[in-house]
């Protein structure tokens, strides 16, 4: 399946399902205390080091969920452990990806990574191919030269 997408803005959650040694969902917090171990590894994108830390949350049940802040733009995969042995649903494939994407002609750059505020690419044609349905382009001022766009409708402001 495609990677779940998550904004560079809001933490990267993922929800799983967690069971002791005999295939029991465990059912506490203190069952998992130290338990879970994360490896994350990057695919794709602008290298990212350090990698962000999982945080993990029991929500009982069997169920947990993972959390960690991405500042970068990429696709990830993740393999969880608990008690050393790989919990449903990993590995997991994500992709950190702008809503907003910020195009600077001045300072921008165009390749992998950038979209961001801080790291704008430099062409509305670049941004076009990876912006999605609904993503917003925010350009600063500056002149752009626009070749055919079919997909990308621009508003004023």
């Amino acid at each position: 399946p495609p990677p779940r997408p998550f904004s560079p803005a809001d933490p990267v959650v993922l929800a799983l399902d967690a069971f002791d040694y005999c295939g029991d969902e465990l059912r506490d917090a203190t069952d998992t205390e130290g338990a879970f171990t994360a490896e994350i590894e990057q695919t794709g994108g602008d290298s990212v080091s350090p990698l962000p830390e999982f945080s993990f949350d029991f929500a009982g049940g069997g169920e947990f969920s993972m959390s960690a802040p991405f500042d970068a733009v990429g696709t990830f995969v993740v393999r969880v452990r608990l008690y050393g042995r790989e919990v449903p649903g990993s590995p997991a494939a994500f992709e950190v990806r702008p809503s907003v994407w910020y195009v600077d002609i001045q300072g921008g750059r165009d390749g992998g990574g950038c979209g961001l505020q801080s790291s704008p690419c430099q062409t509305l044609s670049f941004v076009s191919q990876l912006a999605q349905s609904g993503d917003v382009i925010d350009a600063a001022p500056g002149s752009y030269l626009v070749a055919s766009m079919p997909d990308v409708r621009l508003a004023d402001g």
